[in-house]
């Protein structure tokens, strides 16, 4: 049974391309933090003592981390989601089964791994990153998990409808951006961690499937 939307803030209802741009400045902050600490910290100097050089480390890191958190609070990561809303496809209605196949061809583009630095989805339900090649150059990109289809369970009359407002209909994912790095050592990770999970008309502002992702 479908349902209204709440109010929708301005990072509830992004574009794919949106969202990769706010992944990519963080990619771009979390690289040079990343790259800066690893510099001073990897090699151990030539006159410099091993308690020396553990207790420069150590208090590289608490700069390192210091920085990460104010990041963190400044954009809000610790309290905010992003709502990302990706074209549905209805492919066909099963009368019988009340059941939809629905598909989705959108992927959202993240930034590509480099040894310092990974993009990393936690193992989920319905999003995975994907290592892959385009236009010559290789990237991430996030994608839906149902393979070929997603099953919608929905009376007719509703599924009717949807099929004659399809232009309106999307998935959406809301997740977290993780940049938090508790055990940093040769590498960080910028986490997109999903948290939910929806089915949505943005013309009608009706939320038609919700489920949480865990």
């Amino acid at each position: 049974m479908a349902s209204a939307q709440a109010s929708l803030g301005p990072d509830d209802a992004l574009l794919p391309e949106q969202f990769t741009e706010i992944l990519k400045q963080e990619w771009i902050f979390l690289k040079a933090q990343t790259d800066s600490f690893l510099a001073e910290t990897t090699v151990k100097r030539e006159f410099e003592t091993t308690p020396e050089f553990e207790g420069r480390v150590a208090l590289r890191r608490q700069v390192y981390m210091m920085t990460i958190a104010r990041r963190i609070k400044e954009q809000k990561f610790d309290t905010k989601s992003y709502g990302v809303l990706l074209k549905a496809h209805l492919v066909s209605y099963n009368a019988d089964k009340k059941v939809y196949a629905l598909a989705c061809s959108v992927a959202v583009e993240a930034p590509y791994d480099i040894p310092s630095l990974v993009s990393f989805v936690p193992t989920n339900k319905y999003v995975m990153i994907k290592d892959t090649i385009v236009g010559g150059y290789r990237t991430n990109r996030l994608l839906m998990k149902f393979r070929p289809t997603f099953s919608w369970k929905v009376e007719r009359p509703e599924a009717m409808e949807a099929k004659g407002d399809e232009g309106n209909v999307y998935f959406k994912v809301r997740a977290a951006i993780d940049i938090s790095q508790p055990n940093i050592k040769q590498q960080a990770l910028l986490r997109i961690v999903p948290k939910e999970f929806l089915l949505v008309n943005t013309g009608k502002g009706k939320l038609y499937y919700r489920e949480e992702i865990r």
